[in-house]
């Protein structure tokens, strides 16, 4: 910088913007942990925590939230801990640092774009466009869930790999004119090395050669610039942005264009032309943003039936348009139209047709990092000369954005207020409903709980998680209601178990068995299970995992509660011919739980033998990983085994004496 008052006046801006982040921040982490937190940090108490090279290596390698496991964000966790439960703050804080480093990538990606407008910007403008482009993302009131939702950490990570990337790419792009090999080496870096980083931490992550397409066209096709090698374009570039439209293409038309996807309520189909709206959604929230919004549950937006829809037609035509604008003129408007093709390609896994859910904040993390140019564009257009209003328009907006995030952070560290908030903004969503009543069970107050899922219940008496939720406050109560469980066995018969239920089938599995909750007998469960069994034939395909997860429920009480060996020796049995791994694991460790070590065992030998001849099943962990993980089990079980006999040797040595 060849400037020192500039520089010294840029470092001030630099540093206030961080404190002030800190500042608006920081009253969301003293909230609590949300839905998917507890499905991925759970496994941090398996095998009794991670305390070794062996329990470690099971963690990282062990995940399956995704094809690549995303094992880079699983380390990420065992910076704030070891085991589970936990405090949800140590995982906000780190969550809020990360967002700050990105930050820090974001503002020097930004400079580096900025390098290539020096013909029509001085080194002012190119810091103070750099500046607000940090500044219109980092406080941004969209990512507040993102940095409070902690599992989010995944979004956040292959966020930073990707700037990382940008940032490597474009130190590379600028020098290629003089220092080819050099330039190739960063770039090599950039579009590599950081897309494997960040694939690792979340799937996302492989858009990073799309991005750096968008990139290319956007500031480095003019004949002025030295063009890239032309392998390095295929193998880097179009490659792997291929690979991505082909993968996409495979997932929707393996289940069925319009084919209803199991666990969701929508086709491949109605998804696609359901996301042109929802992205709309996302731009008027990311430049107009609510004071409040859930954050978190957004049932209340649902999919589009068919194209024969006023929104659906709109909306997809519009976004058509945008696009086919955006990418025509990229050329001539850069500045203006990269954001937007940007923003776009950022969304063309997790907003197209793959089977997720329809809306979720955290997925404009990482396509909106570059909105900023495009808000700095229409500001610099509208002020024009009137450089003192633009200044004040920029305070004005910058301002209005940090109070919405600061309130919205507010909301998110008091977590009675916010699961109120997230159940009177869907008043029809089950999981906002379940998310209010365990607020206030966990407060202590089970009756208001009660009362409120009374009035749920009525509103949607075919909702078997409001009915099972109903089930379960009354244990925590100590005393089940005829009239509750009878409702929920009506509705067990007629629908099929769903296996996202299987979180209040653990809490009402363990109140049984502690016999803590009057009614809640094993004859009772043993009804519920064969009601969901009967449903089975009845409801919905809800997919293989559901049907497996319902198996597993079955054969644990038939394993718990029968006092026929003979019979549990025909289940093993049955067990046996299952071709997957997965199950045979989940039920070996079902077994081993119980005391039947050499039952779990045969199932554990018998899951090692399907994985060294390959056969994974559904399984979305490596051969190597999963072998180990069997390997582990095993010699757990023995010991487990060992110590019973022994202590069967002392007792019957007592009972002789």
């Amino acid at each position: 910088m060849s400037d020192p008052k500039l520089a010294t006046k840029t470092a001030i801006i630099f540093f206030s913007v961080f404190l002030l982040s800190l500042f608006v921040y920081w009253p969301g982490l003293s909230g609590r942990f949300y839905f998917d937190d507890y499905g991925n940090l759970s496994a941090l108490s398996a095998n009794g925590g991670v305390k070794n090279i062996e329990t470690f290596l099971l963690f990282v390698f062990g995940g399956a939230s995704g094809p690549s496991g995303r094992p880079l964000s699983l380390l990420s966790f065992l910076i704030n801990d070891n085991s589970w439960p936990s405090s949800p703050f140590s995982f906000k804080y780190t969550n809020l640092l990360i967002h700050l480093i990105i930050g820090c990538l974001l503002f020097w990606a930004a400079l580096l774009i900025s390098e290539t407008q020096k013909n029509i910007w001085d080194e002012r403008k190119r810091l103070l466009v750099s500046i607000f482009v940090l500044v219109f993302w980092i406080l941004n009131p969209m990512h507040t869930s993102t940095i409070f939702y902690a599992v989010q950490r995944m979004a956040q990570l292959s966020t930073l790999f990707v700037v990382l990337g940008l940032v490597f790419y474009l130190k590379g792009r600028l020098c290629l004119e003089y220092d080819k090999q050099k330039a190739y080496v960063l770039m090599i870096i950039g579009v590599g090395v950081c897309t494997v980083l960040a694939v690792l931490s979340k799937e996302n992550g492989a858009l990073l050669p799309s991005l750096i397409l968008v990139l290319e066209a956007a500031f480095f096709s003019s004949p002025v610039r030295a063009p890239l090698n032309r392998n390095f374009k295929y193998v880097f570039l179009w490659a792997p942005t291929a690979i991505i439209i082909l993968f996409v293409l495979y997932k929707v038309f393996e289940n069925g264009v319009f084919k209803i996807y199991p666990t969701r309520d929508f086709s491949p189909w109605q998804r696609l032309i359901t996301e042109p709206w929802i992205v709309i959604v996302y731009l008027k929230e990311y430049f107009l943003p609510s004071l409040y919004t859930p954050g978190l549950y957004f049932d209340q937006i649902r999919h589009f039936e068919s194209i024969v829809n006023v929104k659906a037609v709109i909306s997809s035509a519009f976004v058509l348009l945008v696009s086919a604008v955006t990418f025509v003129f990229l050329k001539k408007k850069p500045l203006i139209l990269f954001p937007l093709a940007f923003f776009l390609v950022g969304h063309f896994i997790e907003s197209t047709a793959l089977n997720l859910e329809l809306y979720f904040e955290h997925r404009n993390y990482l396509p909106s990092l570059f909105l900023g140019f495009l808000a700095f564009s229409i500001i610099d257009k509208v002020i024009k000369k009137r450089k003192q209003l633009g200044g004040t328009l920029v305070i004005v907006l910058l301002g209005a954005y940090s109070l919405i995030a600061y309130h919205r952070s507010d909301l998110w560290g008091k977590p009675v207020e916010h699961a109120a908030y997230i159940a009177e903004s869907n008043p029809y969503s089950d999981r906002a409903q379940i998310e209010r009543a365990n607020a206030l069970v966990r407060t202590g107050m089970q009756a208001e709980a009660m009362v409120f899922l009374s009035d749920a219940v009525k509103r949607k008496p075919e909702s078997i998680p409001l009915a099972m939720q109903a089930v379960l406050v009354d244990c925590i109560d100590g005393d089940l209601q005829e009239t509750r469980s009878d409702h929920l066995l009506s509705l067990a018969e007629k629908n099929t178990f769903d296996a996202r239920m299987s979180l209040v089938m653990e809490e009402i599995g363990r109140h049984m068995e502690k016999g803590t909750c009057a009614g809640l007998s094993p004859f009772y469960v043993k009804k519920l299970l064969s009601a969901f069994n009967s449903g089975e034939r009845l409801g919905r395909d809800e997919g293989l995992q559901s049907k497996k997860a319902l198996d597993m429920y079955s054969y644990r009480w038939e394993i718990q509660f029968s006092q026929d060996e003979g019979f549990r020796d025909e289940i093993l049995k049955d067990l046996l011919l299952y071709e997957d791994p997965e199950a045979h694991m989940r039920n070996a460790s079902l077994f081993a739980s119980m005391g039947y070590y050499e039952s779990a065992l045969k199932l554990a030998y018998k899951a090692k033998v399907l994985v060294e001849n390959g056969n994974l099943a559904d399984s979305s962990r490596t051969a190597k990983n999963f072998g180990y993980e069997i390997d582990v089990f095993i010699k757990t079980v023995k010991s487990d085994l060992r110590e019973s006999n022994e202590h069967e040797s002392i007792g019957d040595s007592s009972r002789k004496e």
